[in-house]
């Protein structure tokens, strides 16, 4: 049968919890209730309607004249709005990676009416396999060759651009088109998406308003200069073409690049080396339409699973130096 995992994982999580709560709770008796009666009021949930409650089994097991717990079947709509409302020690009730199917509380335990529903089944099915392809998408374009952990950037300061070589206003609107991008997709870090420092920096701030990143537009004779006597292997990234040549260099704070390019290249190396500057440092061999697949699309743009990577990237559940299994376990993948 098709959904026999399902059901299984479903009816073990069920099993658990009243495993659990027949272990914490010394069962004395045990009364039937009306599918008519309300909400108790010690659950901590009131709720004016009472149509949101589909009818149910309440069974309570007592323990003193005021100490009991409920179970009840619900609405997902209700479900939804009792989690909307949850307190610190409320527990989510998952069956599997995005199946939410109940919610624990110190004196109600909620749990969906429609868990056993094909429709049920089929959506959560769905949402769990698309929740799965974003993860491992983020995973591919997060770890390249050069890195074994995450790299993502700060976000307790907004960076800002910095101009300080060659460079056209082509090349400013490039950068702060990706700001604008970028901003939309991240929960947490941010660029300065209106403007951009030009010129010398300065070093009268009593305190520095941002993370600069430097773009440097440079000629060769520099960059072969530079690989002779400052780069760092194991510090700095050597942007290559498509023939393997190299044009320039790149961290985490900022980009040196060849003024060779013709316009389409120059925008999109540019924009290449900032998205790998916030982290995706790897590439797709499977997603074609992605801008990070492994052959050069110098007019490609970010496809839904890109922009979904990216979202969950700097969503706030992941951190700096996490390993593609502890990504996993912070996405809720592992469960």
């Amino acid at each position: 049968m098709v959904y026999s995992k399902l059901f299984i994982s479903i009816f073990i999580t069920i099993f658990s919890i009243l495993l659990l709560l027949t272990t914490v709770v010394y069962a004395e008796g045990i009364q039937s209730i009306s599918p008519s009666n309300q909400l108790s009021s010690s659950s901590g949930y009131n709720f004016k309607n009472q149509s949101d409650l589909l009818p149910f089994v309440d069974t309570r097991i007592n323990v003193e004249s005021e100490s009991f717990y409920d179970i009840k079947l619900i609405s997902p709509e209700f479900l939804t709005q009792l989690i909307a409302n949850a307190d610190q020690g409320d527990e989510i009730l998952k069956a599997g990676p995005g199946m939410v199917i109940g919610l624990y509380t110190p004196r109600v335990l909620y749990m969906r009416s429609d868990i056993t529903n094909d429709e049920f089944l089929t959506e959560s099915r769905e949402k769990s396999n698309v929740k799965d392809e974003i993860t491992q998408h983020l995973i591919d374009i997060s770890f390249g060759k050069d890195n074994s952990n995450l790299s993502i950037l700060k976000d307790d300061l907004k960076y800002q651009f910095w101009f300080d070589s060659s460079y056209t206003q082509d090349d400013i609107h490039n950068a702060l088109e990706f700001a604008k991008i970028f901003n939309n997709l991240s929960s947490t870090t941010q660029f300065e998406d209106e403007s951009v420092m030009r010129g010398d920096l300065k070093d009268n701030y009593e305190k520095i308003p941002y993370h600069y990143y430097n773009i440097r537009i440079v000629p060769m004779k520099y960059l072969n200069e530079y690989k002779d006597d400052k780069y760092k292997s194991s510090a700095e990234e050597i942007v290559k073409d498509k023939n393997g040549k190299m044009i320039g260099f790149l961290t985490a704070e900022y980009l040196y690049l060849w003024d060779g390019l013709n316009p389409a290249e120059r925008e999109y190396y540019v924009t290449k080396s900032l998205f790998w500057s916030c982290g995706l440092h790897g590439e797709t061999s499977t997603r074609t339409d992605s801008y990070f697949y492994k052959n050069l699309n110098t007019s490609a743009n970010l496809s839904y699973l890109d922009k979904e990577a990216i979202i969950l990237l700097y969503g706030g559940r992941l951190s700096n130096d996490m390993k593609p299994d502890r990504i996993r376990k912070a996405l809720d993948i592992s469960k």
